[in-house]
């Protein structure tokens, strides 16, 4: 499995409901189309920013869906959610999962 953590801070004007809303529906309507998502976790971090976590069946699947963002309307409202200069990104690779 992979998991994709992106984190970033909203743009201006951007409510936590603004991206909620974008999120639901870029999750409907392009990411539940990519070959291998398994999920998607927003999470809020203490000073207001966020890391998401998006796990992936396998790297493969992650850099695939990573190069079919282009596939994304330039004026979809989920490209507008972030301040683009805060967000970072890397793929990390599960080599073991400890569960209840």
């Amino acid at each position: 499995m992979t998991i994709d953590i992106i984190s970033y801070k909203l743009a201006d004007g951007v409510s936590h409901d603004d991206l909620i809303a974008s999120a639901t529906d870029i999750v409907e309507t392009w990411m539940k189309k990519q070959e291998g998502f398994i999920s998607w976790e927003i999470n809020k971090n203490n000073d207001g920013s966020y890391t998401d976590f998006v796990y992936w069946n396998s790297l493969e699947d992650a850099n695939k869906a990573t190069d079919n963002m282009s596939q994304i309307p330039e004026d979809h409202k989920w490209l507008t959610v972030y301040d683009m200069s805060s967000v970072t990104a890397e793929k990390v690779e599960t080599v073991f999962s400890f569960n209840k």
